[in-house]
Formats: structure tokens, C-alpha cells, sequence
């Protein structure tokens, strides 16, 4: 990984922690966790894999939930940043693709 790479994933990690910390309510929610291993720079941009430990109830809040997180982080971070659900993850932010 670059230089400028490290700092911008130093910047994301920062911004999702406290994006995590002060939208707890979202976040408990749907028990949302993202995987820092899984976090890739990606067209400019970084991509960040999101699961979810609940399972069932409104997609479209789910979605609404997540693309909210997502904007306070770009906001926060000023990188660009697309938070993907990850359908392989256990809930636990561990992801079982592959496996």
C-alpha cells in the first residue's frame, strides 16, 4: 500500500469509528459491523465491507441505514466511500466467502 493510501485509510478508519460512535442508534439497530481487513482502495475511492447481525425485517431501512452511515463518513473522512453489504459475511463482520 502507497503512502497516500495509508493516510487516506488512517482518515476512513477514523471517520467510521466515530461515524459508528455517534450513530449508535442505526448501528444497534442492525447490528452493523464493518471488517477493517476487508476495507480496499477501489476507482479512486475506497470500498468498505458492511454486515448486518440481524436478519429479516425492512430492506429499505437497512439501506436507508447504511447509505446514511456512508454519507457521514465521506462527509467526515472527505474521501469517496461506498459501504457494501457483504452477503458472505457471518454477522460478525467476518466474512465466510470462499469458504
Amino acid at each position: 500500500m502507497n503512502t497516500q493510501h495509508t493516510v487516506e485509510r488512517g482518515r476512513l478508519m477514523q471517520a467510521l469509528g466515530d461515524v459508528w460512535a455517534s450513530e449508535s442508534m442505526d448501528v444497534g439497530k442492525w447490528r452493523l459491523v464493518y471488517a477493517p481487513d476487508g476495507i480496499q482502495p477501489m476507482y479512486g475511492g475506497w470500498v468498505v465491507p458492511v454486515s448486518a447481525g440481524v436478519h429479516g425485517g425492512n430492506a429499505y431501512e437497512l439501506v436507508r441505514a447504511i447509505s446514511h452511515l456512508q454519507e457521514l463518513a465521506e462527509v467526515r473522512s472527505s474521501l469517496s466511500i461506498s459501504l457494501m453489504l457483504d452477503p458472505f459475511s457471518n454477522g460478525n463482520g467476518i466474512s465466510n466467502h470462499g469458504k
